[in-house]
């Protein structure tokens, strides 16, 4: 999946895990997604993504409601971010697994 607006580039990809789980919870992927765009073009800050301590890649996790999302960013050119979504899961078991 590829979101572009004034020359910058959001790549998306999911693992099997979170594909299933957006299968399952389009409301939650819906808002993931709405919530990118908000924060990476057109620069609100108001969303609720913070970055992970003690991860070697850099991994930032997003709040919706009671779901959480795990992703990882790299910018592999000046305006294009690669993201990278490893799980999404309830608040109480995302950091289990």
């Amino acid at each position: 999946m590829s979101v572009t607006q004034d020359e910058i580039e959001l790549v998306i990809d999911y693992s099997k895990v979170v594909d299933k789980f957006f299968e399952k919870h389009n409301d939650v992927e819906e808002k993931f997604l709405q919530n990118l765009e908000n924060f990476y073009l057109e620069k609100q800050e108001n969303i609720d993504i913070k970055k992970i301590k003690g991860t070697k890649l850099p991994q930032y996790r997003m709040r919706i409601g009671n779901y959480r999302v795990i992703f990882t960013v790299n910018k592999e050119i000046i305006n294009v971010y690669y993201i990278f979504v490893e799980k999404a899961d309830s608040r109480g078991d995302i950091y289990k697994k």
